[in-house]
């Protein structure tokens, strides 16, 4: 019985080194499993790391790339809506036309326009388009000194600016709607003034002058330059018959 039981026990005691060679083996396997995932991790991460900085780095050129293209495309778009202006000045046929056109035409890039005619000492209201409700300026006459800006760049014939936010200096009829950017421009035929107008816009956060300021600066020179062609080609109407007869 004690031989029986002591073959018993190296049975047990083999059986006992086998489970425990198997628990060691399993255990190193999850070991080594482990350090697996966790390099797989690290190599995932640092792939992770590396393709977030490529990114950045690409997203970083190309930023500026982006806003020079825009910036391009924006310029390109207002040569050619400048362009445009220009062809519907050449192709007007009367004084009328032209200053409607020009108000029209200022109006689409700014928001707000009115025009107004050199009346003798005073000013009258030609046009006045994307005012909210009726601010009378069409008919209406001015006092050159009350007219503010426009009262200014009138008999200076020379453009005004109205950038620092004192309302003082803007019309009465343009003296609501918040804080504005506006200018004023004389429309010169022959050294004359004989128009004015006025255009302004909502005011932006932005510090550099806004870009519509130029644009209506170069329609409203043009339209001078349409006037004074068209005034030269009624003289030279008037003229010639009468220089024929005498010949």
């Amino acid at each position: 019985a004690l031989s029986e039981t002591r073959d018993e026990l190296d049975v047990a005691r083999r059986n006992l080194d086998e489970r425990q060679s198997t628990r060691d083996a399993l255990q190193h396997q999850l070991e080594q499993s482990r350090q697996d995932h966790e390099s797989r991790t690290r190599q995932l991460q640092d792939s992770i790391e590396r393709a977030s900085r490529v990114a950045e780095q690409t997203r970083e050129e190309a930023d500026p790339s982006a806003r020079e293209l825009a910036g391009v495309r924006a310029r390109l778009a207002r040569t050619t809506r400048l362009t445009s202006a220009m062809r519907t000045l050449d192709e007007a046929t009367s004084l009328g036309d032209i200053l409607d056109n020009l108000a029209h035409l200022a109006c689409q890039e700014s928001g707000r326009t009115a025009g107004v005619l050199v009346n003798g000492q005073k000013l009258r209201g030609w046009r006045a388009l994307g005012f909210e409700g009726d601010p009378a300026i069409v008919g209406s006459d001015f006092e050159p000194a009350e007219a503010g800006v426009v009262g200014q760049a009138v008999r200076l014939g020379i453009g005004q600016q109205h950038r620092n936010g004192d309302s003082s200096h803007l019309p009465s009829f343009a003296a609501d709607g918040g804080p504005r950017d506006a200018i004023a421009l004389p429309v010169q035929v022959g050294g004359s003034v004989i128009a004015g107008l006025y255009a302004d816009a909502a005011r932006t956060d932005r510090p550099e002058d806004p870009e519509w300021l130029d644009t209506i600066d170069a329609m409203t020179k043009h339209a001078g330059r349409v006037l004074e062609a068209m005034t030269v080609r009624q003289a030279a109407a008037l003229w010639t018959p009468r220089h024929a007869a005498r010949s």
